[in-house]
């Protein structure tokens, strides 16, 4: 803005000088205008009068929109429960599903759910910290752990893992990567447009469930469950279904797939934290700490979903 005024005041300095004998009447009249004080005009006052009928008007129509929303009382027991990460993807999902029943409730968390894991996924020796990043991570998980009905699968899914990095080198190899491209490029004119018009579809994890590595004991995970539901405020009255939404993203070929990820699990998905947190039985025995009646009477089972966005780049 300084920059601005010095240069209009050198071009009118400039247009002074110039053209001086013809303007000088009509410049002084300009300069003692400007020193005079500001008088509001007969249009200046009908202008605020309407702005502030208009705000008013608003500000009526707004109150009458609030009070006649029909909010359950607090002591009913809401039919469907669903925490979200704050990210603001996950806005559309929480106005439209409140808006289908009053007794539908959101809320929204950080997408790591409270748990502050290492995780390291299933045929993986690579440990993600799957939370903020300021934050350290205090327990360890693991995809399948040790159990021995997933070690084939573990050795299959490393194999074709090797496979496809040893591939991929030489399709990115100095030397061998034209020859690559010259005779294998026909072959992939149907995958392009495979990719091109998403007929592909998202394809699901077919990995075992997370758990924690080693083990924690019964009143470590109560404990646990117990401080993030109380953090979430997530205390009752429950609903019979209570979901536990992580989100992600499914991408190819984009250098900027963690900013797309959840954020508070380090630019990792969110699926991780979810079902963790969603382990049926221990959110069921820290929720009977507080509703035991209710519970009693009432079932409530917790469930937890992965939502994923579809962002592809090639």
């Amino acid at each position: 803005m300084t920059d601005l005024i010095a240069i209009c005041a050198v071009w009118q300095s400039a247009l002074l000088r110039k053209y001086q004998p013809q303007i000088a009447a009509d410049w002084a009249n300009a300069v003692d205008a400007y020193a005079e004080p500001l008088q509001p005009t007969e249009d200046d006052h009908i202008n605020a009068i309407l702005q502030d009928t208009v705000e008013r008007a608003a500000q009526r129509k707004l109150q009458t929109a609030l009070s006649a929303s029909m909010q359950p009382r607090p002591d009913d027991r809401p039919t469907l429960q669903m925490a979200f990460c704050i990210d603001v993807r996950s806005e559309p999902f929480r106005r439209a599903l409140e808006s289908l029943d009053p007794r539908i409730r959101t809320l929204g968390f950080g997408g790591f759910f409270g748990l502050p894991i290492a995780h390291r996924r299933f045929a993986s020796d690579v440990v993600e910290a799957r939370l903020p990043v300021l934050l350290p991570p205090r327990v360890t998980t693991s995809c399948g752990g040790h159990a021995h009905a997933h070690e084939a699968n573990d050795r299959a899914k490393r194999v074709a893992a090797r496979a496809k990095r040893a591939c991929g080198r030489f399709k990115l190899a100095a030397i061998s990567s034209f020859a690559f491209v010259e005779s294998m490029g026909p072959v992939y004119v149907a995958k392009l447009f495979s990719d091109g018009l998403r007929a592909g579809g998202h394809k699901t994890s077919s990995d075992p469930a997370p758990q924690f590595d080693p083990p924690l004991a019964l009143g470590a995970r109560v404990d646990t469950a117990e401080a993030v539901l109380k953090a979430m405020s997530l205390t009752g009255p429950f609903a019979p279904l209570v979901l536990i939404a992580g989100h992600g993203a499914s991408v190819v070929n984009n250098p900027h797939a963690s900013a797309l990820h959840c954020g508070a699990c380090g630019g990792f998905p969110g699926d991780v934290n979810a079902r963790l947190l969603a382990d049926c039985s221990t959110i069921r025995r820290s929720v009977r700490r507080w509703s035991v009646a209710t519970l009693r009477s009432r079932p409530t089972r917790c469930s937890s979903a992965h939502c994923m966005t579809p962002p592809r780049t090639q």
